[in-house]
């Protein structure tokens, strides 16, 4: 990330990781114009390490530890001691006191997919990651506050796609006084799959509509159920034997409560490839899994209405099982929450799942690029509206393309934002299309109403800029109409910028049905 020339660039990069012979020159159109450096942060803070009640019934702070942190975090506008600050002292529930001790950027660690993406035309690749998440586990006591708080450390050594998030966004930390600490990054490492090892050589299964497990917390279990979900496998083969490799995995979840916490739109992943091995089983003896945790699980939903992203960890092996015909997995996860008084709440989930191989359009599906799943609304946890009164969800038919759309409720102006995706290498043209499944039940037949358009791309200075308006009054209702904007000279010169965080929101301006309105296939068009 970047140099003009490309050769400075690789040499630079291969200094900084001291000649390593696995590291490969990237070709110089890959990188960013404007690449985000790595801070490196370091404060002394205190932490606290027990919770009590205190006399107004509010959760508070009942003894203190002075710890050292350390964390990697991406440098924006402000000046980097305010950057640390924010990030090492002001976390959680603040510290007291706390003071950073250092401000700068990394003179180790390579740019390239550290806090910007790594980009290449056509096809992703893996790059090899070390890190350490530093957080604490709560022991929730009787009255609900935290008995204790030790603090659990979590070295990270693994391949990850950094194609569509930077390893600062893919490693986050949930949980207590989370830091993230990232030490080494090597591209195309000797280590990681090649580009060509996937995907023709996976095999994709899909999780059916239905029981999955169950979440404990606050004393309550509830049960939890797939809306639907998918694992893709391959192999990594020796000159002697094979083993398989869980590249991904998927699964939403429908909604539900947990201990009074609201759990909507939530999607479970997993896309670090985890090798399968001999873990001990339950009744003695061996069976074939995942250690303990080798799994790292990534939790995006709502919680309480609130956006959230969780890092769930296996503290124990789990199993998983696969024959031609189907796939089985089981174990449990620990999810750190809290309640809405504040408290802590630990939740404990319990998987037991089993697949079918796909068809050919799910396992397509499953292919799906991050930027080709927001583009193609496949999920809502992309997509979310701040508008009282609406929600999105998940639809799996009608559809115009892929595996799902967004499926939206309400009436008057309803915003619905998509997530960020990278204009590298896009191929712009004159006009952005969607498709507008119109429900029925329209009160008024002389007006259905109007959407609208609109383009953000934050690190570009381009805040909601206007797309356009197409009118929806006769239209044909219970059925899908391609609406088509057609996109300014403005509008195309910013998606031909090569910006890794761009993301096009819509207004439906319409009257209340009682029915879903749906969104699916936004493309550009002629």
């Amino acid at each position: 990330m970047t140099m003009r020339n490309g050769l400075s660039k690789c040499l630079l990069l291969a200094s900084l990781m001291g000649g390593a012979s696995t590291v490969a020159c990237l070709k110089p159109e890959s990188f960013h114009p404007q690449p985000i450096p790595a801070l490196q942060c370091e404060a002394t803070r205190a932490e606290c390490v027990e919770e009590q009640v205190m006399p107004d019934g509010t959760i508070g702070c009942k003894t203190y530890e002075t710890v050292h942190s350390s964390s990697t975090i991406c440098h924006g506008e402000k000046d980097k001691l305010d950057e640390c600050t924010l990030s090492l002292c002001q976390s959680g529930r603040g510290h007291m006191p706390c003071e950073v001790t250092k401000a700068e950027l990394s003179p180790t660690l390579p740019e390239i997919g550290t806090c910007d993406v790594v980009k290449v035309e056509g096809e992703q690749r893996y790059t090899y990651v070390e890190a350490t998440q530093v957080f604490r586990n709560c022991y929730l006591s009787g009255d609900g506050s935290c008995h204790g708080l030790p603090q659990v450390t979590n070295e990270i050594a693994g391949c990850y796609i950094l194609t569509e998030e930077s390893a600062v966004q893919r490693l986050s930390v949930s949980g207590r006084d989370g830091t993230l600490k990232v030490k080494s990054l090597v591209n195309y490492s000797s280590l990681c799959p090649t580009a060509n090892e996937f995907p023709s050589a996976l095999t994709s299964y899909d999780v059916a509509p239905g029981p999955v497990g169950s979440a404990a917390g606050g004393g309550l279990t509830v049960p939890l159920r797939a809306a639907r979900g998918n694992a893709l496998v391959g192999q990594s083969c020796d000159a002697e034997s094979c083993v398989d490799v869980l590249k991904n995995l998927r699964v939403r979840l429908d909604d539900t409560t947990v201990a009074g916490v609201a759990l909507t739109n939530v999607l479970v992943t997993a896309d670090q490839p985890t090798i399968v091995q001999q873990v001990p089983a339950p009744g003695g003896g061996t069976t074939t899994g995942f250690p303990a945790g080798s799994l790292g699980l990534f939790v995006r939903g709502r919680f309480n209405g609130v956006d959230s992203f969780y890092v769930a960890t296996n503290s124990a092996p789990w199993r998983f099982d696969r024959t031609a015909s189907a796939l089985s997995f089981s174990g449990t996860l620990d999810i750190e929450d809290r309640t809405s008084t504040g408290a802590q709440l630990p939740i404990t989930v319990t998987v037991s799942a089993t697949a079918t191989p796909s068809s050919p359009a799910s396992k397509a599906c499953a292919l799906f690029t991050r930027s080709q799943r927001v583009l193609g609304l496949e999920d809502p946890v992309d997509w979310t509206t701040t508008t009282a009164g609406a929600s999105v969800s998940l639809v799996t038919s009608p559809l115009t393309q892929g595996c799902g759309a967004l499926g939206i409720t309400g009436q008057g102006f309803i915003s619905v934002a998509g997530d960020t995706f990278s204009t590298v290498g896009l191929n712009v043209k004159p006009a952005a299309s969607v498709d507008l499944f119109i429900p029925t039940n329209q009160p008024n037949p002389y007006w259905i109403g109007a959407a609208q358009m609109f383009l953000t791309c934050v690190s570009g200075g381009v805040n909601n800029q206007y797309v356009g308006q197409v009118e929806l009054t006769g239209k044909p209702v219970g059925a899908f109409s391609t609406l088509r904007f057609p996109l300014s000279t403005q509008v195309q010169a910013n998606l031909r910028r090569g910006l890794t965080d761009c993301s096009f929101s819509f207004g439906l301006n319409v009257n209340q049905t009682g029915r879903k309105w749906i969104l699916d296939n936004l493309r550009l068009t002629p």
